[in-house]
């Protein structure tokens, strides 16, 4: 696809697109990561971050035209995919795509149900725009290549927010080259560190990006003019973010939507710790072993990690998500690390943990995956015990769905959960208007 920009190529991957031509397990895809979005950010409206973050509802001017959650009034579409984006990542729970180590659905959902719920459109409007967003994501995700990623970019939002141009500017209405100005115009808001990586402004990175994709495209339409060398010219987008220019990742665009390849989370902390947190529930069950007994625990990571999730110290209650250390400890003590509430600022003094944690070392090996996690727990008595576990293993549908179901159903109660459910299935109903009718329920 070299011959041929990427604004340009995907421009016309979004005018162009045929809601027909969407494989049925795409659409299966969509409504899991749906349901996980609306309930994780349920989940995550009270918490300290969302409280910040809705302090902007305060100052938006009085403009009705955009769901927020945790808040009892409409605000402006921009103001409501900052918040929204903001909020739905506050958790650190949200779907995950490790072909680019981002989280494809945040951004681009936040900015899609905010412009959706502006021009009144429908369901089927939002799902389709937002599918081509979130392939979007994944496939300039994938562009930029792990070179980016290891530079210290937050790929999530600085991938996701040309995923979330596409599917505004299509909800929108733009023309094709409409759309490819609007994704010129977003490669200058494109940004996100990962120095702040266990802050409040991780999660902040998605909503300045969902916020971005709509000022990007509204830009556009008013015909601000961006240089269409944006992406690949010798000081754009590609070169100053480290990008590896992964042209094959565009190869089959539009026959072959890979973002279903992305995993969901069922442990709410950094999905680089996920491994190592399933491989060493599986040795306490086959091996019922008593953390009193333990002498030492070995954690074999990949060496990209070692400057993504290993805080060897927490101090916060988001530090503690991105800290191997603590989360094995954790695990070997037996706290739900599924349940958000179970990271807090008191797991940082807990002297139980902390004395695991002194027992804990992470040790990066080019042998282990990007996927994957050794773990080796050594008793008093000298035993070893040794597991791994990748994130790879296979996933039925069925099952992925079942156990999305009890996510949910955990962090909703069940009614809500069930609900929720029902209305994704029959495609009538934007999340904002569900739970606009279940008001009382969840604000």
């Amino acid at each position: 696809m070299r011959n041929k920009n990427l604004p340009s190529l995907f421009s016309d991957f979004a005018y162009n697109f045929n809601p027909s031509s969407l494989p049925i397990s795409s659409i299966n895809i969509f409504k899991i990561c749906l349901a996980d979005w609306v309930s994780v950010s349920i989940a995550a409206q009270n918490c300290e971050v969302a409280k910040k973050i809705l302090s902007l509802a305060d100052d938006d001017g009085g403009v009705q035209e955009s769901f927020i959650f945790g808040h009892k009034s409409y605000v402006s579409c921009k103001t409501a995919a900052l918040i929204n984006g903001t909020i739905s990542h506050a958790l650190d729970y949200d779907d995950t795509h490790f072909d680019y180590l981002g989280h494809p659905s945040v951004v681009v959902l936040s900015s899609a149900l905010a412009i959706s719920d502006k021009y009144k459109l429908s369901f089927e409007e939002f799902k389709n725009a937002s599918i081509i967003g979130m392939e979007t994501s994944c496939r300039i995700g994938k562009w930029l290549g792990r070179k980016h990623y290891r530079s210290g970019f937050h790929i999530t939002s600085t991938s996701g927010i040309f995923g979330a141009t596409i599917a505004v500017s299509k909800l929108m209405g733009l023309s094709s080259e409409q759309i490819e100005n609007a994704l010129c115009i977003a490669t200058s808001h494109s940004s996100g560190l990962k120095e702040q990586f266990g802050s409040m402004v991780k999660p902040y990175h998605v909503g300045m990006a969902a916020n971005s994709a709509i000022q990007s495209s509204i830009l556009s339409k008013n015909g601000l003019k961006a240089s269409i060398n944006s992406f690949d010219g010798p000081q754009g987008f590609g070169k100053t973010h480290n990008s590896e220019f992964n042209y094959d990742s565009f190869d089959d665009l539009g026959k072959l939507f890979i973002f279903e390849k992305l995993t969901h989370k069922f442990h709410a902390c950094c999905h680089g710790t996920h491994a190592m947190i399933e491989a060493i529930n599986n040795l306490k069950i086959k091996f019922k072993i008593n953390s009193d007994l333990i002498q030492e625990i070995n954690i074999f990571v990949h060496p990209q990690y070692l400057n993504v999730c290993n805080i060897n110290n927490p101090k916060t209650s988001l530090e503690t998500k991105f800290s191997f250390k603590m989360i094995a400890a954790m695990v070997v003590s037996g706290i739900d690390t599924s349940k958000p509430e179970s990271f807090s600022d008191k797991l940082c003094i807990n002297k139980n943990l902390i004395s695991i944690m002194e027992k804990t070392k992470v040790i990066s090996s080019s042998n282990i995956v990007e996927t994957s996690t050794k773990v080796k727990i050594i008793l008093s008595d000298k035993s070893e015990f040794n597991e791994e576990y990748d994130l790879k293993k296979l996933v039925e549908p069925t099952d992925r769905k079942n156990k999305m179901m009890d996510k949910t159903s955990s962090l909703l109660g069940e009614l809500k959960s069930n609900s929720l459910w029902d209305t994704i299935q029959e495609e009538e109903l934007l999340p904002s208007k569900w739970i606009w009718n279940n008001y009382n329920k969840y604000l």
